[in-house]
């Protein structure tokens, strides 16, 4: 039982505490009376001067006056009390505990001493006051004086008890007894006690704080005297209030019922403590707690947390909430008129409200360690860790220490504590992703159940913590032009298997390799050794320096689909005689003109028409580009086919000029054939110019595209919006959106009122400027008769339309990338964009755009040349520089390659001289 029970003797009661580990079911205190045990009621404790009350740790206190029954003393200077302490089990068992104490006071009785316990008032006066005898007034004078003295006369006690608005109500102390009130006399001093709230008390306003007071009055009979003894009590009653920081409570500093006349009043100090204990003043200011009087007041102020006092855990909707609570002790010392000092002892519990209070989260992870390291703390010692949800799984905490998991527990010198879960990157219920830049981003999700005791209650606290750690090699690649080849080397990352590659648009596997490249795998590489004329080369150029060719390699995580890295190698091939027929009626040839002998000047050559020279010579070639309609050329039909021809032709010059008889030239005529299907004729959109609003304005502004007569009910209303990724769930509603390098933009156009015959959206230019205007300049192209135009600045991507619950109509949609500049190329600041889009009709007419030889988003139909069309500016949006840690977002597979003017391409429109064309060439002999 070592620690279970601790007794002390305070100035003035017994004191005893019980462990709250020890307390049964049921337990009572019985007191010892002579020979007899009573066991201790409520009712009885509060008349006879006993408190049971537990501390907010739970023990059990019991405090018993010196001056309570059953109380033995001697001469009032010592006190002795036998009782026994009743355990009851949960069976009903009893189990006693026998106590003997005697105890001395600490300090001196002071005239009055006045007590407010927590269950009762009690006030005890010294015996010694001047006494009034028979031989000072007559009997017939002394009754007249006191109305009451008479009845005191007949008997030993008499009690006078007054209450505000009624008549004085004299008894005996056996009538009082039976009201609750108790009446006592030791050797040296007279007792008055009462539990609150009884018939006679009243509750008075001193000072805007409320009193409860006794006004009694006791006459006692000794021998040939008669002593009169005024046995008032009061006590407050006001609970504690809370400013957010601390506690505080007042007292008026003179209670006026226990004084007669103020005027006499002198302050002899007050003091405080905690638990019946009183403080010293050092110790009270280490505390912070402060004693102040204002306004006739005395406050006593204690921050939230002091010393002394307990905080407690409690619950509330999930909410985990504090709550303080302190027992405080306060002792009031005056002086009336005769010079008698009055001692005024207060035991006051005090609680703050229940203070909402959010854990602090700290990640201290060290990402070189590889393990996330959490501490979750601001909870004090009775709340307890019960088990986690990480990932999505369950676990108790010898699950989790058994995976590897490290769950400790640390204290703090104030009472708080914290929980650090330590848990290894390598946990499978961790989660990776890359983000490019070589990083991979770990994110511990994960739930903790915390129990507040002895309440039972609990509570959830949820996390998501994030490391970003630089362990991700990724592949390499180099690009070698070898003489009519490119060969590309990817050297391995790591982890392996994590990523793929593409070569254009097509991934990089068997069947690519086997139709299209020659693959040689190593131990640190494999290389990838792919045709001049391979459908996976792009054509960017061509010149008599050659055909400039590109090959372009994405590096894709296959777990996010984000493009890792992007590897992009040019070459340039020389090249003979060369035919290349382009889908939108462009021919373009290169012409060798070494053979004839003697050798002829390349630039005298020139098509059928004359006018029409090279573009570009050398000394034996001749580079010309020019449209079917144009320079002569000659148009037939064949099998199906639509075939245009032109000459590269030299005229000889003759001698003499009139009567040529000689030449010193050799004649040459280079015959030059494109052939395109009959019925794969596409037909050319139709715009008018128009001039756009002056000023762009954020979210939502229009204006029609065409001019003229239109019913109000056939005007588009065209309203651009930027959504905040790539799912197009949801929109910024605030300007400018900040977007960094390397940062996506998403752009969707909707029609919100359009004619009713037109069902379909195309967006046919598009571009930015630096200011409002859309005629601003400098100017950035970003779409150009419905097709994305490359550039330094943006990489643009037309998305697929999808049909949403909240549109009005057709809509469009466009990926915008921020890059970064290159060279000594400015950023700008801002942006605005600004488009132009044209309405179709699906029942007859498509819209129709051709950006790539063999590719039509929308159909092989002609567009009708009378759409609707509407234009629309949306920003600014705001670059930004790129943040500290580099984070690719996740986007879709890039769009296939779009040729641009000078593209070749092998399998959809290049005719090789030798393989589908027809060349003629007649020497003169």
């Amino acid at each position: 039982l070592a620690g279970t029970f601790k007794t002390e003797c305070r100035d003035r009661y017994f004191w005893v505490s019980v462990k709250s580990s020890f307390i049964g079911e049921m337990f009572r205190f019985d007191i010892m009376d002579g020979a007899r045990v009573r066991s201790l009621t409520e009712q009885e404790a509060a008349e006879c001067g006993f408190t049971v009350v537990f501390n907010t740790p739970g023990d059990l206190i019991f405090r018993a006056s010196f001056l309570a029954c059953h109380v033995e003393s001697k001469g009032d200077e010592e006190f002795w009390l036998g009782f026994w302490f009743v355990n009851v089990d949960d069976f009903g068992w009893e189990t006693s505990y026998p106590f003997q104490m005697t105890c001395q006071p600490r300090s001196p009785w002071k005239p009055r001493e006045i007590v407010c316990e927590e269950n009762y008032m009690e006030v005890s006066v010294r015996k010694d006051s001047p006494a009034i005898t028979h031989q000072g007034l007559s009997r017939t004078k002394w009754a007249a004086v006191f109305p009451s003295v008479e009845q005191a006369l007949m008997s030993e006690w008499k009690v006078v008890f007054q209450v505000s608005g009624r008549a004085e109500q004299s008894m005996s102390p056996s009538e009082a007894r039976a009201l609750g009130y108790y009446f006592n006399s030791t050797c040296s001093r007279v007792l008055f006690r009462c539990p609150y709230s009884t018939i006679l008390s009243e509750t008075l306003e001193d000072e805007g704080i409320p009193v409860e007071t006794v006004r009694a009055t006791v006459f006692y009979k000794r021998q040939w005297m008669l002593l009169m003894f005024d046995v008032t009590t009061a006590c407050p009653q006001n609970e504690a209030t809370f400013d957010g920081t601390r506690l505080s409570w007042a007292v008026p500093q003179v209670l006026s019922p226990l004084i007669q006349d103020r005027r006499w009043f002198r302050d002899r100090g007050a003091r405080v403590g905690v638990e019946g204990r009183l403080l010293e003043n050092l110790t009270v200011q280490d505390r912070g707690i402060e004693l102040s009087v204002r306004n006739g007041l005395m406050e006593v102020w204690i921050p939230f947390g002091a010393e002394g006092g307990y905080v407690t855990s409690r619950v509330i909707d999930n909410q985990y909430n504090r709550i303080y609570d302190i027992d405080l002790f306060f002792v009031h010392l005056w002086e009336d008129e005769r010079g008698e000092l009055t001692q005024h002892r207060c035991f006051r519990p005090l609680s703050s409200p229940y203070i909402p209070y959010t854990p602090i989260l700290t990640n201290d992870t060290v990402p070189a360690e590889q393990i996330f390291t959490i501490i979750l703390g601001g909870f004090y010692l009775d709340v307890s860790l019960q088990n986690l949800t990480v990932g999505g799984e369950d676990l108790t905490l010898a699950q989790a220490r058994n995976r590897g998991f490290e769950i400790t527990v640390t204290a703090f010198p104030n009472d708080t504590q914290a929980f650090i879960l330590k848990v290894p990157f390598t946990d499978p219920l961790v989660s990776q992703e890359y983000v490019g830049g070589g990083f991979r981003r770990y994110t511990l999700t994960f739930n903790t159940t915390l129990l507040v005791k002895p309440q039972g209650e609990v509570f959830f606290y949820p996390a998501t913590v994030v490391c970003d750690l630089k362990d991700i090699v990724l592949p390499r690649f180099e690009g070698i032009c070898l003489d009519a080849a490119v060969r590309v080397l990817m050297y391995y990352g790591n982890p392996a298997g994590r990523w793929e590659a593409y070569i254009g648009e097509r991934r990089l596997d068997w069947d690519v390799v086997d139709r299209d490249c020659i693959l040689e795998r190593h131990k640190t590489h494999f290389s990838i050794e792919i045709p001049l004329f391979s459908s996976s080369m792009t054509y960017e150029d061509l010149s008599l320096q050659g055909v400039v060719a590109k090959v372009e390699v994405r590096l894709v995580d296959t777990e996010t689909w984000a493009v890792a890295s992007m590897f992009v190698h040019r070459c340039t091939f020389p090249v003979g005689e060369l035919l290349v027929c382009m889908p939108d009626g462009v021919m373009m040839v290169l012409a060798e003109l070494s053979d004839p002998r003697p050798r002829i000047d390349p630039r005298q050559t020139t098509l059928l028409d004359p006018d029409c020279k090279p573009e570009e010579t050398d000394a034996t070639r001749a580079l010309f580009r020019f449209r079917v309609n144009a320079c002569g050329t000659i148009q037939m039909v064949e099998k199906g086919f639509l075939i245009y021809e032109n000459e590269v032709r030299y005229t000889q010059k003759l001698f003499p000029t009139l009567d040529p008889m000689i030449n010193r030239d050799s004649e040459y005529r280079l015959t030059i054939r494109c052939r395109y299907p009959a019925n794969d004729t596409r037909s050319l959109a139709f715009r008018r110019a128009f001039t756009p609003l002056p000023a762009a304005t954020p979210g939502n502004q229009s204006e029609p595209f065409l001019r003229g007569q239109r019913r109000p009910r056939d005007v588009p209303i065209l309203r651009a919006r930027f959504a905040t990724d790539e799912t197009f769930s949801s929109f910024h509603s605030t300007y400018p959106i900040p977007v960094a390098l390397w940062g996506h933009l998403y752009l969707e156009l909707e029609l919100t009122d359009h004619p009713a015959s037109s069902d379909r959206l195309l967006l046919w230019d598009c571009w930015a400027t630096e200011t409002p205007e859309a005629k601003g300049e400098p100017r950035l192209d970003l779409l150009s008769n419905g097709c994305p135009q490359g550039g330094d600045a943006y990489k643009v991507r037309v998305l697929p339309s999808h049909s949403s619950e909240n549109a009005s109509g057709p809509s469009s949609r466009l990926e915008i990338q921020v890059l970064p500049p290159e060279g000594n190329s400015a950023t700008w600041r801002q942006a605005y964009f600004h488009c132009s889009a044209l309405l179709c009709d699906s029942a007859g007419s498509v819209c129709y755009r051709a950006c790539s030889p063999g590719q039509s988003e929308y159909g092989p139909d002609a567009l009708s040349f009378s759409s609707p069309t509407a234009f629309v500016s949306a920003g600014p949006v705001q670059m930004v520089p790129a943040p500290a840690c580099l984070c690719l977002a996740v986007e879709k597979p890039l769009s296939p390659t779009v040729l641009l003017v000078g593209v070749l391409l092998a399998s959809a429109g290049v005719l090789l001289l030798s393989a589908v064309g027809a060349a003629v060439r007649v020497r003169s002999r």
